[in-house]
């Protein structure tokens, strides 16, 4: 791209005037160069010069203005498309509901300790079929819900439920059931707690499946016994309710997988 020569854009001109299109072409930076020259040659510029330098910086000003208009619009579309393309593959995902968390003292030891299970029951809410990949468990008996559940370790020596955990062939229809047991035990200690209502017993789970595009996904669920159901009498069931609305956040649906150490790994990418 050439520049115009400053004798021939401003003074007395011996050439036909620089045209608008070839001022046009000019960058700002240009058109700065050009001017400063002259003026330091000492030869002003005119009235006309003046005009066609401004509408040359006006139309480089809407010209950029037209391109990062374009660009926000090409972004705002794609993420417009990527939503359209999350909402109709949502809609064939499969999705689990907990229908059922009961839970039920099933023995007690001589040093007073309590064998407890509780039973989940899960329901394929969604349009597709789901693989489950891997079912964990975890229970606290505290006063508040720990901040990040941990759910159940299987340690390297208990290879036999470590392989029970990740077994193949586990799939679930629409609107099919999904049953679990979990079973732990209560300290004397603990089980005074839970009675005197000092402390709470809390469940928490989660199901991990892959749906019909081979994506990870978490259902995650807590449980706790009710306060006025709290004493512990084997062979009474009882079920379980929904906790409090902090602790709903651990209640989800969400892309990832869990590691051996029981840590929920988000998949998702992040825009």
């Amino acid at each position: 791209m050439s520049i115009l020569q400053p004798q021939l854009l401003f003074g007395k001109l011996e050439a036909p005037p620089a045209s608008t299109a070839s001022l046009l072409s000019l960058a700002p930076q240009q058109l700065t160069e050009v001017i400063a020259n002259v003026i330091e040659k000492g030869s002003g510029p005119g009235l006309t010069d003046w005009l066609q330098v401004g509408i040359t910086v006006v139309a480089n000003l809407v010209l950029g203005y037209v391109a990062w208009k374009s660009a926000r619009s090409s972004e705002e579309s794609a993420e417009a498309a990527r939503k359209s393309a999350d909402i109709a593959s949502t809609e064939q995902r499969p999705r689990f509901i907990v229908k059922l968390m009961q839970f039920k003292v099933v023995g007690k030891r001589k040093d007073g300790t309590l064998e407890c299970s509780v039973f989940f029951r899960l329901n394929n809410h969604g349009a597709t079929t789901a693989e489950i990949t891997q079912v964990r468990h975890a229970h606290a008996i505290s006063r508040t819900f720990p901040e990040e559940p941990i759910y159940d370790y299987v340690p390297e020596y208990r290879r036999g439920l470590a392989e029970a955990l990740g077994i193949f062939g586990v799939v679930t229809d629409t609107s099919e059931n999904h049953s679990l047991e979990y079973g732990f035990q209560v300290s004397p200690e603990e089980a005074k707690g839970i009675e005197s209502g000092s402390l709470k017993l809390w469940i928490s789970g989660c199901l991990c499946y892959r749906d019909y595009l081979d994506e990870d996904w978490v259902k995650t669920y807590v449980g706790i016994l009710p306060f006025l159901q709290r004493q512990l009498i084997i062979d009474r069931e009882v079920r379980l309710v929904r906790p409090p609305i902090k602790v709903a956040k651990h209640e989800a649906t969400r892309r990832g997988v869990v590691d051996q150490q029981g840590s929920l790994i988000s998949t998702r990418t992040k825009r």
